[in-house]
């Protein structure tokens, strides 16, 4: 990363300002973030934990991955101290000495591992079986070193990999290689941001990123190269045709950016819907002058506009760049290969004559020029069947060169992997859908999901069946009797993803998509999942909190339903900011029941000393209350003709507020010294709490119910 002196002219300022202070925590984490408190020997280690290290790794001489020498042995057995990891890995107990066969070891992330397929079906699986049926039965093994969710990490395993005795070696890795800094890169990292805004954070976090992954690959391919031991990389792709990022608004712009982008994003709008391609691409492109290329949003409309001028080719490039445009921000998204990656991959392996895979120029000329799509992603980068069939071909033709064996091309080798069972395919379809779903992909795509895994598999109805069972309950996922029957059907990656990894929300989306998928086939499941959920949540037998995982879970922004997210990992911010204009929420009820909800919010960032904030039910029955900036609670009694059965919809609409691009950042980047992850987003609007209940169970007396709809009786205490 650029350390030039003068980029910490800004940080000293602020240092000097506060030694005047009585803020010495302040004071204490600015210093802390320059290293001084630490000795040269620790700062190294916290480098290096970072990924930041640059040197050659050097490995202990009796550990790979999870497994250990076994004592006075050429065995690796599996650490008991290391068995909450083990599901992360293949289900290998212990690893041989090399014998006849030629060995060959994949290490890699997720998609190595086969992410949805496995354990049933993994690419390790079906790049043996391509081996075998060219070195014969007793002619090669593939190692699976594969391990969900590794990072920068691969380095230490590809090191640690060589005690195994390969013959060569495939690395799929790269989608969870994310800009990694140290704590002593803060100061310029804070003074970029304040004097450019997000462009020249970005800016400097994809410098130090380039050099990160630039020596990690060097240091992995000289190591392999002093040893002698043939590499294959393959160089990740991403689902460019079906995946989007949840679309928000910009973030803080200087200069009143915020402003002008939504207005010229209202424009490229109008502009789509009237047809008219040539202003849309305009205004568009006024937007990437504005925001400096910093959001999807923008890179996603002119997809759409080179999309239908037929122009595949820039649409293939826009949606590269809005794949790579949030590599700054620390907030959830979805795992990927930035282009900093792929680029640095094939300079590598061009400079160490390694063999490479690259993905992406394999999958463009099998689709044909095609965009990569849901005929080789399930989601944003895990691959299907086809997609992993076709990666291990490649990656075997690749490993026969290396091994002096043969030069058979990739389409020679593509038909003699294994094929998944239907019921397989199924089982990764449907997770899939779930998959998509909880990432705020398009009904669109999660339906057709479940469709093909009917139609794979018709057998998958009975999980789909508990499936809805699950996210409907009220008690706990694994206390059911659709957890027993889902455990009793013995698929292992429906096992493992449904009944570990899932949590239970109201899944608006995905269970409107499950039941039209079994309409199909004959199987109208509607009327009892709306009898399940009134008897679990309608606000008939009991008051709802909004702001609950359950019903927050259907916001289709990431930044908000962090607000109530059971990831621990991820940051909980103190009560739910809206980052757009509107905010959805959801509550069961039943036709003609009068409903009380109780609003505690604010317009922290209102341009006036009080605006309109309007509450709309089921887009029909609206009011409107006045909130000013501080804190406000409004009890407001709806109509029994406002709700219906089921699934109730509220949405709040803010007002535009007062961005305050300069300031904001100013705040941005002030968090950032103190070691906090900033709040790069403007708020709308902000809420305490949100409760609905049945007005008829109010413990204060008789309620006034109106009866002359579509007005609400509001009250402010």
């Amino acid at each position: 990363m650029e350390h030039a002196s003068k980029l910490l002219k800004t940080f000293c300022n602020e240092l000097a300002r506060l030694a005047t202070t009585e803020d010495g925590a302040k004071v204490l984490g600015l210093l802390r973030s320059t290293n001084l408190f630490e000795a040269p020997d620790e700062a190294s280690q916290k480098a290096t934990a970072l990924g930041t290290n640059t040197s050659p790794g050097v490995t202990s001489s009796d550990e790979v991955g999870i497994w250990k020498r076994k004592e006075r042995s050429n065995h690796f057995v599996r650490r008991l101290d290391k068995f909450s990891e083990w599901s992360l890995w293949a289900n290998i107990g212990k690893i041989g000495p090399k014998e006849r066969k030629k060995r060959v070891i994949l290490i890699g992330e997720s998609v190595a591992r086969g992410y949805l397929y496995e354990p049933q079906y993994t690419p390790a699986m079906v790049l043996e079986a391509i081996l075998e049926r060219q070195l014969g039965k007793s002619g090669a093994e593939v190692i699976d070193l594969a391990r969900i969710s590794l990072g920068m990490e691969v380095k230490k395993l590809a090191m640690s990999a060589l005690l195994l005795d390969p013959d060569a070696v495939v690395i799929f890795s790269g989608n969870n290689w994310g800009p990694a800094h140290s704590r002593c890169d803060l100061p310029y990292l804070a003074t970029s941001l304040q004097q450019e805004g997000i462009p020249g954070l970005k800016r400097l976090m994809e410098q130090r990123f380039q050099q990160n992954i630039t020596q990690l690959i060097e240091d992995i391919a000289s190591r392999y190269q002093e040893s002698g031991i043939p590499l294959v990389w393959i160089v990740p792709e991403f689902n460019l045709g079906d995946w989007r990022d949840p679309i928000s608004n910009a973030p803080h712009l200087l200069n009143n950016g915020n402003r002008d982008w939504s207005v010229c994003r209202e424009r490229v709008q109008m502009a789509l819907q009237e047809g008219d391609i040539a202003a849309a691409s305009v205004s568009a492109r006024k937007m990437i002058e504005i925001d400096q290329g910093i959001t999807p949003a923008t890179f996603y409309l002119l997809a759409e506009c080179s999309r239908r001028a037929g122009d595949m080719e820039a649409q293939r490039l826009h949606l590269e760049s809005a794949r790579d445009a949030l590599r700054w921000d620390p907030n959830v998204k979805a795992p990927r290969p930035y282009s900093v990656t792929q680029t640095a991959m094939r300079e590598q392996a061009a400079k160490y004559k390694n063999e490479i895979v690259d993905l992406p120029l394999l999958f463009k000329e099998y689709l044909k020029g095609g965009l990569p799509d849901r005929r080789l992603f399930l989601d944003y980068c895990h691959l299907t069947a086809e997609g992993i069939q076709i990666a291990m071909a490649a990656a075997a033709a690749g490993v026969l060169r290396s091994l002096k064996r043969a030069n058979v091309p990739w389409r020679a080798l593509a038909n003699h992997g294994l094929e998944p069972t239907p019921r397989i395919k199924a089982e990764a379809l449907f997770l899939a859908a779930v998959h998509n779903a909880h990432w705020y992909q398009s009904y669109e795509l999660v339906h057709d999901h479940c469709v093909r895994a009917l139609e794979f598999y018709p057998g998958i109805a009975r999980v789909m069946a508990c499936f809805i069972d699950l996210q409907t309950q009220c008690a706990p996922m694994l206390m059911s009797r659709a957890a027993e029957e889902l455990t009793a059907l013995q698929m292992p990656s429906i096992n493992h993803y449904l009944l570990r990894v899932n949590n239970q929300n109201l899944d608006k989306l995905l269970l409107d998509a499950i039941l039209a998928s079994l309409k199909k086939i004959g199987i109208d499941a509607t009327e009892g999942l709306e009898k399940r959920r009134r008897l679990e949540h309608s606000v008939t037998i009991a008051g709802r909190d909004l702001l609950d995982y359950y019903y927050c879970s259907g916001f289709d922004r990431p930044q908000e339903s962090m607000l109530v997210t059971p990831d621990r990992s991820v940051r909980r911010q103190g009560h739910y900011r809206a980052h757009s204009a509107e905010s959805s929420f959801f509550f069961i009820a039943e036709a003609r029941c009068p409903v009380r909800l109780k609003l505690t919010c604010r317009l922290p960032h209102s341009a006036a000393f009080q605006e309109h904030v309007s509450i709309e039910v089921n887009r029909v029955y609206h009011n409107k209350i006045l909130v000013g900036r501080e804190w406000g609670t409004w009890d407001i009694t709806l109509a029994g003709e406002a709700a219906r059965d089921g699934i109730n919809e509220i949405v709040i609409c803010w007002p535009t507020p007062d961005f305050s691009g300069q300031q904001a950042i100013a705040m941005a980047a002030s968090e950032m010294l103190q070691g906090q992850v900033p709040e790069f987003y403007s708020s709308f609007g902000e809420i305490h709490s949100f409760t609905v209940s049945d007005a008829r169970m109010l413990q204060n007396g008789p309620q006034v119910i109106r009866t002359a709809v579509p007005e609400l009786a509001v009250g402010q205490a």
